[in-house]
């Protein structure tokens, strides 16, 4: 490979080749330094001419350091090679941000820029900082000795209710010599205490008029809390913004999350974005795992993307469809076994929801249902749904359904105008959950004359089930959108017009109904004292209003709901640790407590903000991680981000369970640390929950 460069087309550039502009950026007009990103080019595809040789032009970014620029090659099955080279972006006084990414509110951070003179004469500096929003730093002036290097700082109180803050330091000699430059920097905040749906209301103002008493929640953080108040035409239209309003703040990211995420929120770019990254999810049989970096795929996960797929339209690539039909096919035929933690005597259980899937897309024989006959009446609800959607799809076992609609019927529970089943032990394993089998009901009778009668109780008993905005589990959530807008757009057709005034203490806002579609959201400050909040509609209709009681509520004592966890902070020996400096490395150990086996258990850790988890692979990271850090249950999937660590486990057993991980403090200040939970992602009433104090961070 041959490469060649300018020093004059490397200096100072925001993009290679603004050879007009002057180096660095502020006087002169000159860009800004923003573009930070560590991977400059990626082409996998390049073909070389016929001389062997080809050409590429790789743009620079902001980034003051050395490049490594590295070519792989291959031709045919044996012949391959690589060659590599170096290059190097440099300027008169080199200025890097010393800024956390990542920070909480109410953090108290020591923050700012390094720089370092490469020149051989002294410069006088003057550093003027700019935030968005306003921080007030003060412009400061420093003196840099040739080959020099030095940290400005400034003492950081971070705001609340803001989402980032963008940095930008202007650096110029202070008698007009010929260096200025302009780094900006953007800041990611973070929550300090979640804030939560405390409450969530769901009233029509029939009469025109709606009234309800508003207290600010006495254990919450004053001034912290707010009233989020939409208006909707239907019945559906508010559960379905409090489930993708939960959606789309959901923590964790496995693949089935991150599938019922997008169809939750009704992201197609989502969906999309997935389907590009399915073959990391691949095993070798055809099925999907839940992490790229699991040992096996799962035919229930496999079948439930077929599923979502199939009831949302969202597309999956006809090649990768085929080879989970394919798969799935084989599983059914006993052709691909899975050995997993959970017992296997639920082979039928799991053969029918198969089935489901794969008749959705494919003919499946007489003789294949056959083999899946049994009493129905021993099967829990949400199979016995399977079944009924299997035999849907099939000429000769259609005649069958009025049967079992009649033991679908016999498991209500009559609850006024509404109806709900009754509570079947969870099929957690099964990615099911008593919300998520009345959903998938639902969507299996929607377009069934026999049940009109029955579908509006159905949905309100749905309805019902919502708890502080949103079903128990994501599968229910992604099947509840849909159960609800497929309702709506075949039963719901009434509209609303005119205006809506929305009254507390001395707020007041008017929404207005135009082209038949509902407002915008608003949000209201909490109050301190019982107020009513009042609607009035002027117009043709009856709104629905959705209220959501929003706040900050700390955590003051452990929380344990058929799980327990304990946290130790440690030093590298393994001694408690209390206090901490700059640079230190911290142990974290933490223990895990469970009364049953568990499948799928997330554990989510905070670090302070500025500080990096060991083990990513930079460095020596991952050596001195794996020497310090001592695991008896390795985590199936790990997480390690600015916001701290996140590990999920694909089962563990009853009794306890050890995880460790290492961090290195970069950042002086106070540090607010919100709670360490850790839950069964399909059991939600089993969890733990544990508060943090805040750490305090001195100099080395």
């Amino acid at each position: 490979m041959e490469t060649s460069t300018a020093q004059l087309q490397v200096v100072g550039r925001r993009h290679f080749g603004l050879k007009s502009l002057p180096s660095g950026g502020g006087g002169g007009g000159a860009t800004t330094r923003e573009l930070f990103d560590t991977l400059l080019y990626w082409k996998p595809d390049l073909k070389p001419d016929g001389n062997g040789f080809l050409e590429v032009e790789i743009p620079l970014n902001d980034s003051l350091t050395s490049f490594k620029i590295v070519a792989i090659v291959h031709s045919g099955k044996d012949k391959f090679g690589s060659g590599s080279t170096q290059i190097q972006t440099t300027k008169d006084v080199l200025i890097y941000p010393s800024i956390a990414p990542f920070v909480r509110e109410k953090d108290n951070v020591l923050s700012g820029i390094s720089l370092k003179n490469t020149t051989e004469k002294t410069l006088e500096l003057e550093i003027s900082p700019k935030t968005l929003p306003d921080l007030k730093l003060e412009i400061k002036n420093i003196q840099l000795k040739p080959g020099e290097s030095t940290n400005v700082h400034w003492n950081l109180s971070i705001p609340s209710k803001k989402e980032e803050i963008v940095y930008e330091f202007q650096t110029k000699e202070v008698k007009n010599g010929p260096f200025t430059d302009t780094l900006r920097f953007r800041q990611k905040v973070g929550e300090s205490v979640p804030v939560r749906i405390l409450q969530s209301t769901f009233r029509r103002l029939e009469d025109g008029t709606l009234s309800l008493p508003i207290q600010e929640n006495q254990e919450a953080i004053s001034g912290g809390g707010e009233l989020e108040i939409s208006l909707k035409s239907s019945l559906t239209g508010g559960a379905i913004l409090s489930s993708r309003e939960h959606m789309s703040r959901y923590p964790y990211s496995c693949l089935e999350q991150k599938l019922s995420k997008a169809v939750s929120v009704g992201s197609q770019n989502d969906w999309d974005r997935i389907m590009n990254q399915l073959n990391a999810y691949l095993d070798g049989d055809g099925l999907l795992k839940f992490f790229p970096m699991s040992w096996h795929g799962s035919e229930i996960l496999t079948s439930y993307a077929l599923i979502l797929s199939s009831e949302s339209g969202y597309k999956i690539p006809d090649s990768m469809r085929e080879t989970f039909l394919e798969a799935l096919n084989r599983y059914i035929k006993g052709l691909i076994y899975r050995n997993g933690y959970i017992s296997n005597t639920d082979f039928l259980l799991k053969k029918i929801l198969v089935l489901d899937a794969i008749s959705r897309f494919q003919q499946v024989g007489d003789d294949v249902i056959l083999s899946v006959q049994t009493d129905p009446k021993i099967l829990p609800t949400d199979i016995l749904i399977s079944l009924r959607n299997l035999y849907s799809r099939s000429n000769s076992f259609k005649n069958r359904i009025p049967a079992l609609d009649v033991l679908l019927k016999s498991r209500y529970r009559i609850q006024g105008t509404s109806y709900n089943f009754t509570d079947e032990p969870s099929l957690w394993w099964l990615l099911s959950s008593n919300d998520s089998t009345v959903m998938k009901t639902i969507l299996s009778v929607a377009k069934d004359p026999s049940w009109k009668e029955d579908l509006p109780r159905l949905i309100r008993g749905a309805i019902a089930r919502q708890s502080k905005g949103h079903w128990d589990i994501t599968p229910a959530n992604a099947l509840g959108v849909l159960a609800l807008q497929t309702y709506s757009k075949q039963f719901e057709r009434d509209s609303v017009e005119g205006k809506t005034t929305i009254t507390l203490e001395n707020n007041s806002s008017t929404l207005e109904w135009k082209n038949k579609k509902d407002p915008p959201t608003i949000l209201i400050p909490m109050p301190k004292n019982t107020q009513n909040l009042k609607f009035v509609q002027n117009g043709n209709g009856k709104p629905y209003a959705v209220i959501h009681t929003k706040a900050a509520l700390p955590l003051k004592e452990k929380l344990e709901s058929g799980m327990r966890m304990e946290k130790e902070i440690l030093d590298e020996s393994g001694n408690k640790k209390s206090s901490f400096r700059e640079g230190d490395l911290v142990r974290v150990r933490l223990k895990i407590y469970t009364e049953s086996d568990l499948s799928w258990i997330a554990v989510k850790d905070p670090i302070p903000a500025g500080a990096n988890i060991l083990g990513t692979g930079l460095g020596n990271d991952s050596r001195i991680s794996a020497e310090l850090a001592k695991d008896d249950n390795s985590p199936t999937f790990v997480e390690r981000k600015w916001e701290g660590y996140t590990a999920y486990f694909e089962y563990l057993p009853a009794g306890s369970a050890t995880l460790e991980y290492v961090y290195r403090i970069n950042h002086i200040g106070k540090f607010v640390l919100p709670p360490t939970r850790v839950e069964a992602m399909y059991l939600p009433d089993q969890f733990a929950e544990i508060p943090n104090p805040d750490q305090i961070v001195t100099k080395e």
